[in-house]
């Protein structure tokens, strides 16, 4: 049976299953030391690499283009940690804090890849991610690790938090959102679907918009479609789509915005 039909056999039958399975990203320190992976998951990942071998153009990679900083801060200040990657298939980022799952986004860009398929596909892109604890304690203190995987390769690189003294933090919920992953770069070719990602935390659950660089609103267009874990989906990129996009997560205790910057190639143009 020819490849193609048994990666379309197999999207029709785990489409349904992924589409409500969409993991948003998960704030804690409660988790164990390996990334839960349940039997959808694999088949996800499974499937993904199957779909990766038809459609990309280059071969995978991931590498670090910026590194967490380390930091010694007094009790009650504000930490912020910074990770940026960049890959074929584009990354996602996770963290842990002394061995133990922090933030986690397991969820590539798969719905991308089911909508590019018998498409060759650039699948460049550069992921940010932060970390941000706004009154800091002993509990912050620590070895913080990013881990930047793509789904055929992982790295990560660590750097170590220092708590000085002894501060009292405010634990009541609720609170402002925070956009802890995002595509800060992305190149894909013209006619192909691209999946650049937003995924945010915050107490009650941010509603995340889009806009482009006229500053219209994108949830409603037909040409693009926000996921339910917050990534913009642009169907059938056009050279007219190439510029920078806001993703805005926000509830009624404040927002976050980041942007976006998206590239599509230039139409190949037909031999004659």
């Amino acid at each position: 049976m020819p490849s193609s039909t048994i990666i379309m056999l197999q999207m029709l039958r785990f489409s349904t299953v992924i589409l409500s399975i969409l993991i948003r990203p998960t704030f804690t320190q409660t988790f164990t030391t390996q990334f839960p992976q349940n039997a959808v998951q694999k088949e996800m990942a499974t499937l993904s690499e199957k779909l990766d071998a038809d459609q990309l153009s280059e071969s995978p990679f991931v590498r670090f283009t910026k590194l967490p900083e380390a930091v010694a801060l007094r009790a009650g200040e504000s930490l912020e940690l910074a990770c940026e990657a960049i890959g074929v298939p584009p990354p996602v980022i996770s963290w842990t804090l002394n061995g133990k799952l922090h933030v986690t986004n397991n969820d590539f860009n798969i719905f991308e890849k089911l909508h590019n398929i018998g498409l060759k596909t650039v699948q460049s892109g550069v992921t940010a991610s932060k970390i941000i604890a706004p009154c800091v304690t002993k509990k912050h203190q620590g070895i913080y690790k990013c881990i930047a995987s793509n789904g055929h390769k992982s790295i990560e690189t660590q750097t170590n938090v220092k708590i000085i003294g002894i501060s009292k933090c405010s634990t009541l919920e609720p609170s402002r959102p925070i956009i802890n992953m995002w595509t800060d770069g992305r190149f894909e070719r013209s006619g192909a679907a691209a999946q650049l990602f937003c995924r945010s935390y915050g107490s009650p659950k941010p509603q995340i918009t889009w806009y482009d660089e006229d500053k219209n609103l994108l949830n409603h267009n037909s040409n693009f479609q926000v996921l339910s874990n917050g990534d913009l989906m642009i169907y059938n990129a056009q050279w007219a789509d190439l510029g920078v996009y806001t993703c805005v997560a926000s509830n009624k205790y404040g927002e976050d915005r980041v942007p976006v910057f998206f590239y599509p190639t230039e139409p190949e143009k037909e031999e004659r």
